[in-house]
Formats: structure tokens, C-alpha cells, sequence
């Protein structure tokens, strides 16, 4: 795989576009999970919607003024103080989405349209393609690397250079796009949350088929780390039985498969801007999270990082 980063924290993307599969809450308690285990974490909201951010009580920061992370994710000069955008908190950090960040999409689709103008030798309509941005600078695509999905990399570049954290966790958005293809090209370790009905097939075969066209336009390699079957009913239900088996036979033969229990614990945490950690430690669903932590955390170590 080509090298599009210099990072040197871990990475993972929390991914799916299924919607109301507890992705958010996925990614917010496998870092609580990590932090626990002493490790300094920083959650990346990169939903427009800003779901990371009202399930850790950061809804007022939402709102706030520029520069946010819009401007550092799309201009080189915000970008350097990409740091000064992060919610400290006592687990992990938030790098919080905001309401400017509904114009991201578009300016994403505009960068990368001048990406591949430059790279075709077209600058002068590179520049054009400018003034219908908002605060994307397009000079910074002259030199390639043909495309705008490694912008996001470049803000978790920046912001590991200046802290020193353990591991960053992306929170996906929940739809296919500029944003998602930037947090996969930034983060291509993939944590898979799936509800264990029949909805999540087709779900999980064209988020596979999405990821397939990404390696083949970047030259990534994406890689699936685990799979989280969230929200399963005790006693199992015989579609839920039938999905578990398919996802760990199937789907994600040499990916494991853990299952989160169905717990109002985890909503509860959520409405009162907690992990479920802290919320109810002893809670069945905590338990799973730190195993998917413990999990992650291990296969890493292993491999001679965090």
C-alpha cells in the first residue's frame, strides 16, 4: 500500500452505512474501552450531524464559530491548528463535528474535482472550480496526489504530531460520499458494526463493493480489523442466530465477530453524554466493549505498535 500517511497513532474507522446500527455508539465506547486500558485516545466525529458529539454532552460546541473543522480539513493554514479544535476530556478526546460541516460534503466533491483537474495539467480550471467553494483552497492539489481523500489524513497528521495519542478512532458517516471515502483513506483499519438481521446484507455488501472502488482509485488497501454485531436479543432470536452465522462464516471468515447485547444501558449512557463504561461498568454490554478493546488492543501490540 502506498504510504498517504505519517501517522503515529493507531487508526481505526468505525464504518457502516447502514443507519441505527449503533455505529456512533460503537466508536465512543470502544474508545472508552481503550482508554481504560490506559491508552490516550481521540474519537474523531466525522459525521456532519455531529452524532459523536451529543452522546459525549458536546452539543453546544456544535455551533461554535469558525475556524472549526470544516476549515481544517479543507484549507492548509487552518489546518495547522487543527489541535486547537479538540475537546479534552477525562477519558478520550473528541475532535467534534459542526454545523459547517453539512457544507463539507460539497466541498469535498469540489476539491476533488480540482484534484483531478491538476493532475490532468488543467490548472487554470482547477482555479476556477475555486470560486464555488466555501473555503476549500485548490492550490494545494497541484502537486497531487490527483485526488482530495487524503485531507482528512492530513488533520490527524497534524494533530498526532502535536499529541501524543495512542489511538485515534473515526467515526464514520452513515452514508456513502466524499467524508466517507476521507475517513477510510485516513483510518483504513475497520471496525464493522452490524445489527444481526437480514437488513444488514445487502448493507454489508455494498459497503464491501465501496471499499473495493476506493482501493482501486487510491491505491489503499482497507483492511477489516472486526466486526461488532450490536443490539443482540437475549434469548437470540432464530434471525439473529442466522445472522451471526453468516457474518462469521461468510461475510468475515478470518474477521472476528463480537456481539454486543441488547442493553438500555447503552442508550441510557449516551442520553447522559457517558460511555456506557462509566455510565454502568457493570453493565453486560461494557463487558463486550472492553473485550472488543482488548481485542484490538492486543492484535497491535503484536504487531509492534500502540
Amino acid at each position: 500500500m502506498p504510504s498517504q500517511t505519517s501517522q503515529t497513532a493507531q487508526r481505526y474507522c468505525v464504518v457502516n452505512a447502514k443507519g441505527g446500527v449503533a455505529k456512533t455508539a460503537t466508536a465512543a465506547n470502544v474508545a472508552a474501552a481503550l482508554h481504560e486500558r490506559g491508552h490516550d485516545v481521540l474519537a474523531v466525529d466525522a459525521d456532519p450531524q455531529g452524532g459523536l458529539g451529543e452522546i459525549t454532552d458536546l452539543t453546544d460546541i456544535y455551533d461554535r464559530q469558525p475556524p472549526t473543522t470544516l476549515d481544517a480539513i479543507v484549507n492548509p493554514s487552518d489546518r495547522a491548528n487543527a489541535t486547537d479544535l479538540i475537546v479534552d476530556r477525562d477519558t478520550f478526546d473528541v475532535l467534534p463535528s459542526n454545523i459547517d460541516c453539512l457544507q463539507l460534503e460539497s466541498e469535498l466533491t469540489l476539491a476533488d474535482f480540482a484534484a483531478q483537474l491538476h493532475a490532468d495539467g488543467h490548472n487554470e480550471f482547477a482555479t476556477l472550480v475555486e470560486d464555488y467553494t466555501v473555503a476549500t483552497d485548490t492550490s494545494q492539489f497541484e502537486q497531487g496526489p490527483g485526488h482530495a481523500k487524503h485531507l482528512l489524513s492530513k488533520v490527524l497528521d497534524v494533530v498526532e504530531r502535536e499529541r501524543d495519542y495512542d489511538y485515534v478512532i473515526v467515526d464514520a458517516p452513515p452514508f456513502y460520499g466524499q467524508i466517507f471515502d476521507s475517513c477510510v483513506y485516513a483510518a483504513p483499519d475497520l471496525v464493522i458494526p452490524a445489527l444481526p438481521e437480514g437488513s444488514s446484507k445487502q448493507a454489508l455488501e455494498l459497503l464491501v463493493g465501496q471499499l473495493d472502488a476506493l482501493e482501486e482509485t487510491t491505491g489503499i488497501s482497507a483492511r477489516e480489523r472486526a466486526v461488532v454485531a450490536t443490539r443482540v436479543p437475549a434469548p437470540k432470536t432464530n434471525e439473529a442466530k442466522r445472522m451471526l452465522k453468516w457474518l462469521d462464516d461468510i461475510v468475515f471468515q478470518d474477521i472476528p465477530v463480537f456481539e454486543v447485547p441488547e442493553r438500555v444501558a447503552v442508550q441510557y449512557a449516551g442520553d447522559a453524554g457517558e460511555s456506557v463504561l462509566e455510565y454502568d461498568p457493570g453493565d453486560a454490554s461494557a463487558a463486550a466493549f472492553r473485550e472488543i478493546a482488548a481485542y484490538l488492543d492486543d492484535d497491535i501490540t503484536a504487531q509492534g505498535g500502540a
